[in-house]
């Protein structure tokens, strides 16, 4: 259990980093999808629930396609 732990730890930092790359970028749609993937590694990840609700947020409001 303590291996799939750290994978899923490892797996989510990687995905909330190209989720960030990919927000930078203004491709909100990409960043949601790679938080969401973070969020599935490691659902207790805050910053990537924090990051979806704010590209969410940003989609929303029609700042990016």
């Amino acid at each position: 259990l303590l291996d799939a732990e750290r994978r899923g730890a490892r797996g989510a930092r990687l995905e909330l980093s190209l989720g960030t790359a990919q927000a930078r970028l203004g491709r909100l749609a990409a960043a949601a999808e790679r938080f969401r993937r973070a969020l599935a590694e490691d659902p207790d990840n805050a910053l990537a629930r924090d990051y979806l609700a704010l590209v969410e947020r940003l989609r929303r409001a029609g700042r990016a396609p």
